[in-house]
């Protein structure tokens, strides 16, 4: 079970961004109190398969590039893919408004299978195959705000399938990187309209991305090294936000030895938006976005993070010119 607060701003607007330079803002109501999760999971077969119900995710479990990992020689030392802020790392373009996820969760169901997890597989060192499959309350799609409201499976759903295969360094060949590889496809039932009058009876899409640990700067017990991801996705709607989108990024983690806890890393995002008059978004064509970070180890759990965000092309309709935008987040992981 976990509960959620949220206060805050049209940030992105502000800045002219369609895909969402700050995650932390997900659209309004810009002030709300909600039951964020509540689910059941019961897993089978030495942990192979998973079954969970309840109020979910989804965007943490498909087409989700910033996953955490470990290593082999000190399981306690983790970190993520990225560091990035911008929401395509969380949410692809593609599939915002549709995939249920921050902060509009929604109640379904959730079912997995992976290839490791028998007697003598470590938990922590992944290596195999995987699939995921998940249906969901998709009135998220027709403005609903999911994650306020009861429940409810009579109308819209949305329903999505990833299979994948993750892979972790092995004592033969170390210097094969932690990485992952996955594609998805979903699909969203209406009735789904748009401002303007864009009417569809259903929509779908696809995904996929892949990451790669490529390299380390020392050979010690800290987590270090770079790490890079590459994504994309696209959807047959008339009604999506965005068309298609294509992003990358690297993450630069404790480059300095005597910062084991800190990385660098920067991303690039661009997304073809729905321009269309029938639409009435009042989308320029395309948005591009760069984004640079850098994560500080303070004390403790307590993180500070610096981010500039340059939209070279915003998207949002009368930004004639380059956005530039500055952000500093306080986390306190626990």
């Amino acid at each position: 079970m976990e509960g959620l607060q949220y206060n805050g701003q049209p940030v992105n607007f502000v800045a002219g961004s369609v895909q969402g330079y700050n995650s932390t803002e997900a659209g309004p109501p810009l002030n709300r109190t909600e039951l964020y999760q509540l689910w059941l999971n019961q897993t089978f077969l030495d942990d192979r398969f998973s079954f969970r119900v309840g109020k979910l995710i989804p965007s943490m479990n498909f087409g989700y590039v910033g996953r955490p990992f470990v290593t082999q020689t000190d399981p306690q030392l983790f970190t993520s893919t990225t560091g990035l802020l911008y929401t395509p790392v969380f949410v692809g373009p593609a599939m915002l408004g549709f995939i249920p996820g921050y902060y509009n969760s929604a109640f379904g169901l959730y079912g997995a299978w992976k290839s490791w997890g028998g007697p003598g597989d470590n938990p922590a060192t992944p290596n195999g195959w995987y699939g995921q499959v998940g249906i969901y309350d998709g009135r998220g799609a027709q403005g609903i705000q999911t994650g306020l409201v009861w429940p409810n499976f009579s109308g819209p759903l949305f329903k999505v399938a990833e299979v994948g295969g993750t892979w972790t360094p092995y004592a033969d060949a170390p210097e094969i990187g932690w990485g992952s590889v996955a594609v998805g496809g979903w699909r969203q039932s209406g009735p789904l309209t748009a401002p303007g009058g864009a009417f569809e009876s259903q929509t779908g899409g696809m995904y996929a991305y892949l990451v790669q640990k490529l390299g380390k700067f020392r050979e010690t017990k800290d987590q270090n090294g770079i790490v890079g991801f590459v994504q994309g996705g696209w959807n047959s709607s008339s009604t999506a936000l965005m068309h298609s989108s294509f992003g990358f990024g690297l993450t630069f983690i404790a480059p300095f030895g005597d910062r084991p806890l800190d990385s660098y890393g920067f991303g690039f995002s661009w997304a073809r938006l729905n321009a269309n008059p029938l639409a009435g978004y009042g989308f320029n064509s395309y948005e591009t976005m760069l984004q640079f970070y850098a994560q500080y180890h303070l004390v403790g759990n307590l993180f500070i993070q610096p981010v500039l965000t340059v939209l070279p092309t915003p998207g949002v309709m009368g930004a004639t010119s380059p956005s530039l935008s500055g952000t500093v987040q306080l986390t306190f992981p626990f």
